[in-house]
């Protein structure tokens, strides 16, 4: 009995069979191969053969200044970043052996790999004026004994000259309207510099750590002098400071252990905190009745004998002295309307 009722059951196996067969065939033929030609794909589209071509062949569409690679096995795009002709740093083929960049018209100097010793830089390269010292463009250039700029140069860069340990004598053209921070730290050879008219504030740490700096002459037109601008300038005996400059912040003549005196004139309304702290050998301080706060510690570890202040003894009482600002010990004599 079972053999009869599995019969029909044979029957339709023996009909499904070749069906699927058949199917299957047909599934086979219509599925991609699957195998890998070498040719490149475009993700985009599914285009084929001219992944990458544009870029390759400098077409209009590739981007300016830089240049693609394909990779031919995998069809993928490594892209090197290579500086357009105006971006590339140039060397001069002469006796200055300055790097530079061209900015559009115009020169920056961005290294000075050769070890001189006297420097005039040239006030036109390649046609174009030299505008500006970049920065660090003379860092650690320790045989440069005397350095020239010309009138042309407008900006001189952060820590340009730091570390120039043999630099004697810098010449800063009245054109130039901005000094960076750090630009002459280091330069303990340094005996005097003359600042240039243009500039409108003296940087943090300009001159830090020039112990041989023994005089400065701050120009009319200044507003502020940064931190840390004159510190550990040991050989420091005199400062010049303008009517123009109103703040002196912390810490700007820290340390400068031989300065005798100093006079801030009419128009200063602030003294930083620590400003002529540790100038052990100050004995004498001339205040403006401008003056509205003096800070903590401004004159702490020093030796003032004699305040003169130009406003009264009420004016005074008006001030905003900090902790410790150092005018108020029974050794300091303050003279009124002077």
């Amino acid at each position: 009995m079972s053999s009869e009722k599995s019969s029909p059951i044979k029957k339709i196996a023996l009909i499904a069979a070749p069906i699927l067969v058949v199917a299957l065939v047909v599934i086979l033929i219509l599925l991609p191969s699957g195998q890998d030609d070498g040719t490149p794909v475009d993700p985009t589209n599914g285009d084929t053969g001219s992944y990458g071509s544009d870029v390759l062949s400098g077409s209009e569409d590739s981007d300016d200044g830089l240049d693609s690679a394909v990779d031919s096995e995998t069809g993928s795009t490594e892209t090197e970043n290579f500086p357009s002709s105006e971006d590339t740093n140039n060397t001069i083929d002469d006796a200055n052996g300055l790097s530079w960049i061209r900015n559009g018209d115009t020169i920056t100097i961005t290294d000075y790999p050769t070890a001189g010793t006297v420097l005039e830089i040239p006030a036109v390269i390649d046609g174009s004026p030299v505008t500006a010292i970049g920065d660090r463009a003379f860092y650690d250039s320790r045989t440069l004994t005397s350095v020239t700029i010309p009138d042309s140069v407008t900006s001189i860069g952060e820590y340009a000259f730091e570390n120039c340990y043999a630099l004697t004598s810098v010449t800063l053209p009245d054109s130039v309207t901005s000094i960076g921070t750090y630009a002459f730290r280091n330069c303990i050879a340094l005996a005097s510099v003359t600042l240039p008219k243009g500039i409108t504030k003296i940087s943090e740490n300009l001159f830090d750590g020039c112990n041989a700096l023994a005089s400065i002459t701050i120009p009319d037109g200044v507003t502020s002098i940064g931190k840390y601008a004159f510190w550990k300038c040991k050989a420091l005996t005199s400062v010049t400071i303008p009517q123009s400059v109103k703040t002196i912040e912390e810490y700007a003549f820290l340390t400068c252990s031989a300065l005798t005196s100093v006079v801030i004139p009419e128009g200063v309304t602030d003294i930083g905190g620590m400003a002529f702290g540790e100038c052990s050998s100050l004995t004498s301080v001339t205040l403006p009745g401008s003056i509205a706060s003096i800070g903590q510690r401004a004159f702490s570890l020093c030796d003032i004998a004699d305040v003169w202040y130009s406003g009264s003894e009420a004016d005074r009482a008006k001030i905003l002295f900090g902790e410790n600002h150092g005018l108020d010990r029974n050794s300091v004599t303050w003279h009124y309307g002077s």
